[in-house]
């Protein structure tokens, strides 16, 4: 992996030490025991959503800072009121059957992207965010797709999108840009909108 250190922020206190007790303790990673593993949630008791959680999330990583390495932030995101088993939680520990190796073996979606992330080819130092509730399937390094992040500039960001109809944009984060062509690429953003309405 290309992290030294992964923090995941949990809705309130109790959500970040049940996940460090559970899905998070070492021995239930799916990552290497040398990964510094930080669950944490938002300072003060009340929300500060996307941004100023990831704020609060880069002063808890910053002790653990190497020059060599770069940090994964995942945000778990709230709890799940409308399924009671993810309640304590989240759902971003929800049980998910995958099928590997002709086995079938339960994940949650925040393991997945931290494997996923974990296949990424990013400059040493980077910063990595990312929301659990996605499942992302990043391309494998045989894919000719793949793509190669660490020729990307240092003073740069960085966003992954994909195609959306306009009904599904309009609930979500939303890059305009001009797409030359339908494999992964990268190109700038020529705006980008927060839950545009669809006439925007």
């Amino acid at each position: 992996t290309p992290f030294h250190t992964i923090v995941v922020t949990s809705p309130n206190e109790s959500a970040a030490q049940a996940a460090l007790e559970g899905p998070l303790h070492p021995s239930n990673l799916p990552t290497s025991s040398s990964v510094k593993i930080i669950s944490t949630c938002d300072p003060y008791q009340t929300r500060l959503g996307s941004g100023g959680g990831t704020l609060a999330a880069l002063s808890q990583a910053d002790a653990s800072f190497k020059a060599d390495g770069s940090v994964l932030i995942i945000h778990a995101g709230g709890q799940s009121s409308r399924c009671p088993t993810q309640m304590t939680l989240g759902k971003a520990w929800t049980d998910l059957p995958v099928l590997l190796d002709n086995k079938t073996r339960l994940t949650n979606p925040t393991y997945t992207l931290i494997e996923a992330l974990s296949n990424l080819l990013i400059p040493s130092g980077s910063i990595v965010v990312a929301a659990s509730d996605v499942i992302l399937h990043w391309p494998s390094s045989s894919d000719e797709q793949k793509l190669d992040l660490t020729k990307v500039s240092h003073d740069k960001v960085v966003g992954l999108a994909v195609p959306a109809p306009l009904t599904t944009a309009q609930n979500h984060g939303v890059f305009s840009l001009y797409a030359k062509n339908k494999k992964s690429h990268i190109q700038a953003v020529d705006t980008f909108f927060q839950k545009p309405s669809i006439e925007t």
